[in-house]
């Protein structure tokens, strides 16, 4: 069986829309993810500090919305997701 390259993927759900918790859209969202054509095969949630998401964004230091980004993904859960595209191939 040959490799898939897996997407990584990560998702901010933020507590206070629509007064509904992260668990009220996490699933129309992953929903939507495999309505696209990706097929999801992990996915955990977890927080992270400022600093870990300035490490992770790195690449938009220099770029204006950098510490709004970085304030913002480290403000509450988030949800990395590994996915690929479509069905892993048959095996040979």
């Amino acid at each position: 069986m040959r490799a898939q390259e897996i997407d990584f993927v990560t998702a901010h759900i933020q507590h206070h829309q629509a007064g509904r918790g992260p668990q009220g859209y996490t699933g129309a969202i992953l929903a939507e993810i495999e309505k696209a054509g990706f097929k999801i095969v992990s996915i955990k949630r977890m927080s992270i500090s400022k600093a870990q998401a300035e490490g992770f964004y790195y690449v938009h230091a220099a770029r204006p919305f950098f510490g709004e980004l970085t304030e913002f993904m480290s403000s509450g859960p988030i949800f990395p997701i590994g996915s690929r595209e479509g069905q892993p191939p048959p095996p040979k």
